[in-house]
Parts: C-alpha cells; structure tokens; sequence
C-alpha cells in the first residue's frame, strides 16, 4: 500500500506518539498520510486492492516525513537462487529497485544512487571473485574484486544500509 501511495504522489508520515482518531486508538509508528496529497479515490482503491483499511480524519500527533528509499539489488553474474526470489517479491508488489551489477558496485558512488543496497543470500567468494576469467565472455566474468567490497563499506559509512539477506 505504501508504495502505490508514493507512486501516486502521497506523502506519508509516522506517528512518533499514539493517537486517538475516530474513537480508536493507534500506535506510535502508525502511517499517516497528508490528506491533500492524494485523492480520497486512490486511496479507497488502494485500501480495497490490499485489504489495509484506512481510517480518514485529523490525526494530532506528531509525526516525521518518510521518503521512499531508493533500493539496489545486487545482481551477481554468478546468480543466486535468492536474488530471483527477491526479485520477484519486489516485482509482484510493486517496489521500485534498480539491479546493480558488479562494474556498478566497483565504480563507487553508491550513496548517491541509492539509501539501501541488498546483498542476496550468496557465497561471499562468489561475490568478490564472481565467474572464473577464461571460462566465461569477459563482460561477465570477475566479481565486485576488494575495490567493489572497500565500495560497499564506503557506502555505509556515508550513511547507507546494506541489507544481508540470508535464507
């Protein structure tokens, strides 16, 4: 639901206290969404699509802005099993992700593309040292070397997250 109300133009927030609202009581880290942001009919058919109901009316609580994270998922050439699934499940409910492949990861700069990278579930050595050299189009053969992993800790330190999944 919160990714079809960005991509509608919705701002959404989240509550940093409870609420009372139409005689319910909600809880700190509860969405809210600017009103005027989005229309009342894209929110009802958002709310009917996925079956989160949402309640309409002055919500007073303080609350902090949320922005939709621009996501990267690693894509070795050396695939994982994982980073299909996690491929799909982003595709099905609709989460904007840009795949990033080795070459990206060593060139740097990732904090400028992106607030969250995800490693999928992955031998590390197949990671940093992806296809043999000879037995594959060069294009796809090395993996993101030390510079793509020193890359990927610079990322962090500018603030990024690195999300590991492991099955």
């Amino acid at each position: 639901a919160l990714n079809r109300i960005f991509e509608a133009g919705g701002n959404v927030s989240w509550a940093l206290e409870e609420f009372d609202l139409g005689g319910n009581s909600y809880a700190k880290g509860t969405y809210v969404v600017e009103s005027r942001s989005i229309s009342t009919d894209v929110l009802r058919s958002i709310s009917s699509d996925t079956h989160i109901s949402m309640q309409g009316g002055n919500v007073r609580a303080s609350t902090a802005r949320l922005s939709q994270p621009r996501l990267g998922l690693y894509t070795s050439w050396n695939a994982s099993m994982d980073g299909g699934w996690t491929t799909l499940i982003f595709d099905r409910y609709g989460i904007p992700y840009s795949k990033i492949h080795d070459a990206e990861v060593k060139s740097g700069s990732l904090r400028e593309r992106f607030d969250v990278i995800i490693l999928p579930d992955q031998n590390a050595n197949s990671i940093i040292n992806g296809n043999q050299k000879g037995m594959i189009h060069p294009d796809y053969a090395g993996g993101i070397t030390q510079d793509g992993a020193d890359n990927l800790k610079t990322f962090v330190e500018e603030g990024g997250t690195i999300v590991f999944n492991k099955a």
